[in-house]
């Protein structure tokens, strides 16, 4: 081996071993936005889930105001899934019901 063959590998050594650096910089990179995922997905979840939760409020109480003796089907199938702004949002008529129901 000559003094330029030796140079010529030790210059290839340093160009793969910055390229190393570079693809582990990017793996990393690519690590921390996949670790955001979950959060994103929730908040865009909740983001799409409580107009929904609205809507859910609006008609159970029409539908109180429409017959008041009787609980709201509506808020009853939105308790019995347990979604978590249900119970924040409703009255407190409704809460009766969700402890009937557990």
């Amino acid at each position: 081996m000559t003094i330029s063959d030796t140079t010529a590998q030790q210059a290839e050594l340093i160009r793969l071993q910055a390229r190393v650096a570079e693809l582990e910089a990017s793996v990393a990179d690519y690590e921390s936005l996949l670790a955001e995922l979950p959060d994103l997905f929730e908040r865009k979840f909740q983001q799409r889930l409580e107009p929904l939760l609205e809507r859910y409020r609006l008609l159970a109480q029409a539908q109180q105001m429409l017959e008041p003796a009787r609980e709201a089907p509506l808020q009853r199938a939105a308790l019995r899934w347990n979604w978590p702004l249900v119970r924040r949002l409703g009255t407190q008529g409704d809460h009766k019901a969700t402890k009937k129901a557990a």
